[in-house]
């Protein structure tokens, strides 16, 4: 019988909404991420470690460790200090580099990884890639998809207006990243995956139409909605080639022509 569908990784929960982070125990509790609450919390020096008091008290059996950086070394880092602790997760607790830094840890280690963002800078967050900061400048490794993901716009809110327009910029990237793509279809016969390319273009369309701003709740969770859905389209394709053209390749040599300029990703 031939097969009629395909397995896509994805989160089993997606919680995206004011006041998720009070709950975040009780999502943590459900038996397909930890049965016993032993987790491993990687948190940043920044909201990571002001969320850390808020939310010690209702994980008792998490061990929280402290990353610097986006970096592959803190990464490995970060890897040895979780493996022979018999932790059920890795949880990470920050902006986009802790959450990389823990997708690579976790998938070091063959645990699952829950993201849990504290702005929206850019689509990583749910995404199968983890850019690291290496000797020979930056690095993407394939990594397992999030098990779950939890954005609290309580929390967005908190963080700079910078980042949020550092989301939009990639979300938007989409639309042209996708043309990218459909250009190297017609003209040089590069496969394109259909469904990818529809999820990373219409999540980016529904943030480019929306007639919010970032002060708006209904704008931040489109947003947030828009870079869950380009990651998971990256699963989807089975590379970040939905989200990431011509566009990405201007930023990324940027990055490496003025590696102190120190600007967000969108």
């Amino acid at each position: 019988m031939p097969v009629l569908t395909r397995l896509i990784p994805s989160p089993v929960v997606v919680d995206i909404r004011r006041g998720a982070m009070d709950d975040l125990a009780g999502l943590l509790a459900d038996q397909r991420i930890s049965s016993s609450g032993r987790l491993a919390v990687a948190i940043s020096d920044g909201s990571g470690r002001a969320l850390k008091e808020r939310l010690a008290p209702d994980l008792p059996g998490a061990d929280w460790y402290p990353v610097s950086d986006g970096t592959i070394d803190s990464a490995v880092k970060l890897a040895d200090g979780i493996k022979g602790n018999r932790y059920d997760a890795v949880v990470g607790l920050g902006g986009g580099k802790i959450i990389d830094v823990a997708k690579y840890a976790a998938a070091r280690v063959g645990l699952p990884m829950v993201a849990v963002a504290t702005n929206l800078s850019h689509d990583g967050l749910c995404s199968p890639v983890a850019t690291l900061d290496n000797d020979n400048g930056r690095g993407s490794y394939g990594v397992p998809t999030p098990i779950a993901v939890v954005i609290d716009l309580d929390v967005i809110r908190e963080a700079p207006v910078r980042f949020v327009r550092s989301g939009i910029g990639d979300a938007i990237s989409n639309i042209s990243c996708v043309a990218d793509w459909e250009l190297a279809h017609e003209v040089n016969g590069e496969e394109i995956d259909g469904l990818a390319a529809a999820m990373a273009r219409q999540a980016g369309e529904a943030v480019l139409r929306h007639p919010g701003g970032v002060g708006d709740d209904s704008f931040l969770k489109v947003l947030a909605e828009g870079l869950v859905l380009t990651g998971i389209s990256m699963s989807v394709a089975g590379d970040s080639r939905p989200a990431s053209g011509a566009c990405h390749e201007i930023n990324h040599a940027f990055d490496l022509l003025y590696p102190q300029r120190a600007a967000s990703h969108g």
